[in-house]
């Protein structure tokens, strides 16, 4: 929509800017200047547009990933959830959201958009997880679109669907492999308690903060150092876990429950390395209120590298396992196709009627198809292995030779059209030759494949008599005739029509009728308009006012002509110039002015009437009308 707003605003600017320039005293090669920087600023405008639409689709893309990104890393546990967001999520990111919906089947559950339904118009891709189809993501348009790369739906469409559905399946493998691992984590709490990996406790009450020899070990300190364990603390926290660390051990301490899940998060030995540690932690209480905080700390930093490559691993391997069922389908498929093909080829062989042949560079037949054996009244018998040449009319025999020795040329090929006697008498033959080249470039083969074109020889020579007898018929019609299609562009004008308005240009055709008269007024312009939408305009007496001060007047007609479907392909002018007829008509009037005039002002002046008389009457013959007045010769007797 915003596009045809652009649009709509920049033909406004257009045809603003053309008035001006019709309005203003700049020179026709100004004005051509001033239009084709116009243009060219419209073709910078429309590029910078098209830009500007990909990028937006790129970012909504990016967002659409983003936000998928996001609902994932949200989406905690709770399998349900994540799905019916992703859902939600993924007709945003097509091209045309608004009349799209989703489903996701996962096991024996469904999650679709509120506006869903089933249509032809389907993209979908499946969720894998463990080398096992688990569901399948599924985006319908509601109603018919143009065709793209996959249906209505763009190839990076179908990409960005197989992305989404691998990394879903792999979100939910970790959910459902991290829920197992949360309910195995409670049995090996107890076993970290005892195992003291690194531990510590903390004196709610006085502040006071004591390590394990495992935990100095741990974070790399001297258990001998003194230092403050205020400071220290900061110093140990990653900054960017600092806060939410200490958030959590206070809602901990808050929420009056002994233990607690287990935290990860990173902190900092003293040489600086950063790792990753997994804390238990478990609150005493006395009278409700914490006392006491204990704490162990166990080192995951190879777990978490671990998870990180089995992570990219599964990636690669989804991608890699992606490739190998497409080249293992695309193997499957070419089978197949070489299976058919070979079938199609026996049963288009057997029942081919163009004629297919093919002979060694002696000439002799390696095949023939049945239908040229039919063509020449031969066996296969008789032919294979034999050289057999029908006779060509006398007068293709020159152009079949010239064509034959393109053969043994790049490319190797060769179109001839020639009559050769058949079993039916003559008939014309097109063939379609090419040459199989040896290593060394030597033509081995030659391969034919002919068909009979009698019949379209036939209805081209009548059609080319039919056009020939057409242009005859126009160019002595007394009208001047000019054929235009619907872009206005000459597709036929005769002799005449450049004769009578001086067209300096012989060849116009394929030319712009308003570049061939660019001083062409607007009502004429308005009877071509009319013309491309189905009306007839004419006018017997039509002054045209050229730009050198000159009239022209025209008597014409301006109909549309129809393509073979009934659409209107253009429009014809006929035009006959009459300048002449009227500057007589004109100078009769004036003349049978003058008549009349000396008729009342001077009676009795006999012979200035006869000699004006005889003026009229001269004037009439030229006209072709009969004479006005029936004067006797005054050498003649009354």
């Amino acid at each position: 929509m915003k596009k045809n707003s652009r649009n709509s605003e920049r033909t406004e600017l257009f045809e603003k800017i053309r008035e001006v320039l019709k309005n203003e005293s700049i020179s026709d090669s100004g004005k051509e200047t001033i239009e084709a920087v116009v243009e060219q600023v419209d073709l910078y405008r429309q590029q910078l547009e098209q830009k500007t639409y990909d990028l937006d689709e790129r970012v909504k893309k990016l967002n659409g990933l983003h936000s998928l990104s996001r609902i994932m890393e949200n989406s905690g546990a709770s399998i349900n959830s994540l799905m019916q967001q992703v859902a939600g999520l993924l007709t945003a990111l097509l091209q045309y959201p608004e009349i799209a919906c989703a489903r996701i089947q996962y096991r024996d559950k469904e999650f679709t958009t509120s506006n869903f339904n089933v249509t032809p118009w389907l993209l979908s891709a499946k969720i894998v997880i463990g080398n096992k189809k688990r569901g399948e993501l599924e985006v319908y348009y509601l109603s018919k679109l143009p065709e793209m790369d996959e249906g209505p739906f763009l190839k990076e469409e179908r990409i960005l669907l197989n992305t989404i559905a691998g990394n879903l399946g792999y979100y939910v493998e970790q959910i459902e492999s991290a829920n197992a691992l949360a309910e195995e984590g409670k049995r090996f709490i107890k076993a970290q308690k005892i195992a003291k990996m690194g531990d510590f406790t903390w004196n709610i009450e006085s502040g006071t903060i004591f390590w394990s020899e495992a935990m100095y070990e741990l974070l790399g300190y001297n258990k001998n150092e003194v230092f403050d364990y205020g400071r220290i603390n900061d110093d140990i926290h990653h900054p960017d876990d600092l806060d939410w660390v200490t958030n959590w051990l206070q809602k901990c301490i808050n929420s009056g429950n002994p233990e607690h899940d287990p935290m990860e998060y990173r902190l900092i030995r003293k040489d600086g390395e950063i790792i990753y540690v997994q804390t238990h932690v478990s609150v005493k209480y006395e009278n409700g209120k914490a006392i006491e905080l204990f704490g162990t700390v166990q080192n995951v930093t190879k777990r978490k590298k671990v998870e990180e490559e089995l992570k990219m691993q599964n990636q690669e391997f989804l991608v890699l396992n992606e490739e190998f069922k497409a080249t293992n389908d695309k193997l499957i498929e070419e089978k197949e196709k070489v299976e058919r093909s070979e079938e199609k080829y026996r049963l288009l062989v057997e029942n081919q009627t163009d004629l297919i042949v093919k002979v060694d560079e002696k000439g002799r037949f390696l095949f023939v198809s049945p239908s040229y054996c039919k063509m020449f009244g031969k066996t296969e018998e008789e032919l294979l292995g034999k050289v057999f040449l029908p006779l060509v009319h006398k007068d293709d025999r020159e152009p079949t030779a010239r064509a034959m020795e393109t053969l043994y040329q790049p490319p190797h090929t060769a179109y001839i059209e020639q009559r050769a006697m058949t079993r039916d008498g003559w008939r014309w033959l097109a063939w379609v030759d090419t040459a199989v080249v040896g290593p060394k470039g030597d033509v081995k083969e030659i391969i034919g494949v002919g068909r009979d074109v009698t019949s379209r020889k036939k209805t081209e020579e009548k059609l080319a008599h039919s056009h020939e007898l057409m242009r005859y018929i126009i160019e002595h019609a007394n009208s001047a005739v000019a054929v235009h299609d619907r872009d206005l562009n000459y597709v036929y004008v005769s002799q005449r029509y450049l004769d009578q308005y001086n067209v300096k240009e012989k060849d116009v055709i394929g030319r712009h009728h308003y570049d061939v008269f660019p001083d062409l007024p607007q009502k004429w312009r308005d009877v071509h308009q009319k013309a491309l939408r189905g009306e007839v305009s004419k006018a017997e007496r039509d002054p045209y006012y050229r730009d050198d001060g000159t009239v022209v007047w025209t008597r014409w007609e301006c109909r549309p002509w129809y393509e073979e479907g009934g659409s209107i392909g253009g429009f014809v002018i006929y035009t006959e110039v009459i300048t002449e007829r009227i500057k007589a008509e004109l100078e009769l009037k004036q003349k049978i002015d003058e008549l009349e005039k000396f008729n009342r002002a001077m009676v009795g002046r006999e012979l200035k009437m006869i000699e004006l008389k005889k003026d009229i009457n001269e004037l009439h013959e030229n006209l072709g009308q009969p004479k006005k007045y029936n004067i006797q010769d005054e050498n003649e007797e009354a």
